[in-house]
This record gives structure tokens, sequence and C-alpha cells, in this order.
């Protein structure tokens, strides 16, 4: 029965440089720099214990728990992105129509929101403008009715709607044509 010990010695010794290798993959960067000073000559004969389970794999065998990791969390930062411009309709951006401010919520203004040359003026959350009609203005954001005109190729003036006899209008802009207040014809 002398083969039967010879036979494990040979099997163990050409095992070696296999699980040597296997080792080599987990070292650690001390294992590394610790081997560099090692002598080289001789193999490692160093045998993973085998009763030790290996931190380095994932344990497959966990069950799925249906939550998928998301990275970093949310931290409610606001949405920066500017609103969706459309091309036909205010619902198409999810929208509701509007001539001025007061036709939205209190929480948004009335902007155009075209795509194209066509004005589309829809509800949008974001601040009003403060201008009053007959004050200047160069965007229709700044006045507190969202009109910004210009008549008769004069300034731009923020606007209001009005009745036809322009009883409503300050006296920058004491006309009512086409139902807004407009500067008046010198």
């Amino acid at each position: 029965m002398r083969f039967f010990p010879t036979l494990l010695t040979v099997l163990s010794l050409s095992l070696l440089p296999v699980f040597a290798a296997c080792d080599d993959d987990e070292k650690s960067t001390a294992d590394t720099t610790s081997d560099t000073t090692a002598d080289t000559t001789s193999p490692d004969t160093s045998v993973p214990d085998a009763t030790e389970p290996d931190t380095n794999v994932p344990d497959t065998n966990l069950p799925d728990t249906g939550t998928p990791d998301t990275g970093t969390p949310d931290t409610g930062s606001p949405d920066t992105s500017e609103p969706v411009k459309v091309e036909a309709a205010c619902s198409e951006g999810g929208y509701s129509d509007c001539f001025i401010n007061a036709d939205c919520e209190a929480s948004e203004r009335c902007q155009n929101m075209s795509a194209n040359d066509v004005e589309i003026p829809c509800c949008i959350t974001g601040a009003r403008g403060t201008k009053v009609a007959g004050e200047a203005c160069t965007s229709e954001n700044e006045c507190d009715t969202s009109l910004c005109i210009s008549y008769n190729d004069g300034p731009q003036l923020c606007s209001m709607p009005c009745p036809e006899d322009g009883s409503d209008c300050p006296p920058a802009a004491s006309a009512c044509v086409f139902g807004l207040c407009v500067p008046p014809t010198p």
C-alpha cells in the first residue's frame, strides 16, 4: 500500500500551483508587497482553508428582495429643467390655455410656450411679473398681467384688458384698442 501515499503526494504537489494561482487573485495589496520581498525561488505551498467562507465572492444563494439599487439617494433637489415647448396647443405639454395671468392658478403665469412662430400662451409654474399697465417692458414675464405689447411702433409697455371706453386704463396706456390698454395716439 505504499502506492497510495505516493499518489497523494504526487497529486498534492501537482495541484499546489493551481491553488497558488487561485490564491494570488485574492491577495491584498499588503500580501503582494510582502511577496515581492520574499524568496521567489520556492513555490507557494499554502492551501486555502476550506472551512472559512470566501468574503470576496458574493453569495448567490441569497433571496432577491425585489428592490433594485438605485445608486445615490434622491436629494429632493428641484427640477431646474426648462418647460416643454409645444407645437400647436398647450395640452401637448400638459398645460392649460390662458390669455393673461389671471387665467392661471396663483403659482402659475401665462407665458408663450410655442416651439414655432405662432404664439401659444399657456399656464406654467413660475413667478409673475410686477410691472403694471403703462410701464415699460421687454418681456411678458415682467408684467403683472403677462401682456407686454407695442402699439403703433411705440415702446413696449405692459398692458391689461379693458372695456371699450378705456375707463380702467392708466394714463400711460389710456386708450383701449382691441380690448387692451395702449398708449394714446399723439
